[in-house]
């Protein structure tokens, strides 16, 4: 307690200078750094054992082990929001490579619940639906490499629990071969599987799909919540389709997405930047 004090009346003290002339000031504002360094520094400090918590006593985090060999489970995450209602926080992790159900590739997703312990968390187990720690979404189709990209995209259909997001660039909606797919996954408080082909299909009430408009557009390769960009109240997401091209020329189109009403925004690239990329990917 005594090095404390000395270190804020040295601060003080020091630190004026006004008092002074401009030399002697910026000598005193040196000095004054000095001596503050040198007060508050731990030597010499007397801190009562136990009064601060070790590192090594703290939880620090926990993991989230993969499920199957080559799921390639972490090449994307995002924070979630509170998908479950329960007051903390959750994640999503995407594994795109998965294959569920023997679907090569299809890609998995994988909600998990925020929790206070360190104890890992088996993706497996969470794939069987038994697991209190959060739930699985099962990519459609082979090849769609769904989980490519996942992010949260806050409340989008406004019942009060976050919802997120799951990108499938290489699925090929209406024989459209990779134009893309992305899925609006609802928030819910149980751990049940969902399947992004019941959602593709209009009948599940745990989503909505957003198709890719043209062949190679590879949509959904990222995706993101957007907050509520037309004031509704009900959250939007973004989609980016980086391969799209309208014939013309390069541009860059993404489509933003408030519920259940597609909206595609193009942008031309300016003519000095179409001649950079022509050069690049010539």
């Amino acid at each position: 307690m005594r090095t404390s004090v000395l270190a804020l009346w040295t601060c003080a003290r020091k630190v004026r200078p006004h008092e002074l002339r401009r030399w002697r000031g910026w000598l005193s504002v040196s000095l004054g750094v000095w001596w503050c360094a040198l007060a508050l520094s731990p030597v010499g400090a007397q801190v009562p054992s136990g009064a601060v918590p070790s590192v090594s006593s703290r939880s620090q985090g926990f993991i989230l082990n993969g499920s199957s060999t080559n799921d390639f489970s972490g090449k994307s995450v995002s924070g979630a929001g509170d998908v479950n209602g329960d007051g903390l926080d959750d994640v999503i992790v995407g594994a795109d490579s998965a294959s569920p159900d023997g679907l090569n590739i299809a890609g998995r997703s994988y909600v998990v619940f925020g929790k206070r312990n360190n104890r890992p968390v088996e993706l497996a187990d969470i794939e069987s639906g038994t697991s209190p720690r959060g739930f699985v979404i099962n990519g459609s189709t082979a090849n769609d490499n769904s989980g490519r990209s996942v992010s949260g995209a806050g409340d989008v259909n406004g019942d009060g629990l976050d919802d997120v997001i799951v990108g499938a660039s290489g699925a090929d909606p209406a024989g459209r071969y990779d134009a893309g797919r992305s899925y609006v996954v609802f928030g819910k408080r149980n751990t049940q599987p969902v399947e992004l082909a019941d959602i593709e299909s209009g009948t599940s009430p745990h989503g909505f799909v957003i198709n890719g408009s043209t062949a190679n557009d590879n949509s959904g390769e990222s995706v993101s919540g957007a907050g509520d960009v037309n004031g509704d109240g009900l959250d939007d997401v973004i989609v980016g389709a980086v391969n799209a091209f309208d014939g013309v020329t390069d541009s860059l189109r993404s489509g933003l997405q408030e519920h259940h009403s597609p909206l595609t925004l193009a942008i031309s690239l300016p003519p000095f930047l179409t001649h950079v990329h022509q050069l690049l990917y010539q």
